[in-house]
């Protein structure tokens, strides 16, 4: 019960993260993720806000 419990509060979060690279909107991702966030991935790092601005800009860019 607990993972479909998580999969139901993580579904709308993911979501709003796919809408908004979808639509390319930057800020509307850097808002999915509070100060302090820590976001590593392939397309950077994003250990502080500039960071992490950065990291969902490339994101947010990359064609197709």
């Amino acid at each position: 019960m607990a993972a479909s419990r998580a999969i139901a509060e993580a579904r709308p979060i993911l979501t709003d993260m796919q809408t908004a690279v979808d639509a390319r909107d930057v800020d509307a991702l850097a808002r999915l993720f509070d100060d302090g966030a820590v976001l590593i991935g392939t397309a950077g790092d994003g250990r502080d806000a500039e960071g992490l601005r950065r990291y969902v800009t490339a994101v947010a860019s990359q064609p197709g």
